[in-house]
């Protein structure tokens, strides 16, 4: 799902459990899924995408979508919140752009 858009970053992705995810299912249909740890991607530069959902397992949560430069989770440099696989993609594609703006 996010795969092009990790390797036009040239960022490596550590783990991506968001393929298992369908736009054409809902939430509850997919609840089995939805975990705290969704995807990881690592970036030059020490920048870190994590997408996860919460709380896990939940069709009541949301996907958290952060951007973490240098390890500091304490202050990530984007934090969004949806619930809708369109503006999950949309979101971590603005994380991404923030890595040009630092």
């Amino acid at each position: 799902m996010l795969e092009k858009l990790v390797k036009e970053y040239q960022g490596t992705m550590m783990f991506d459990d968001l393929h298992h995810l369908s736009s054409d299912k809902t939430v509850q249909e997919q609840v089995s899924y939805l975990k705290e740890d969704l995807l990881q991607a690592h970036f030059i530069h020490n920048y870190i995408l994590d997408i996860g959902w919460y709380p896990s397992f939940s069709g009541n949560g949301a996907f958290q979508i952060l951007l973490i430069k240098a390890g500091n989770w304490d202050m990530p440099i984007f934090h969004k919140k949806t619930a809708h696989l369109t503006e999950l993609l949309h979101f971590s594609h603005e994380a991404l752009k923030e890595m040009i703006k630092e």
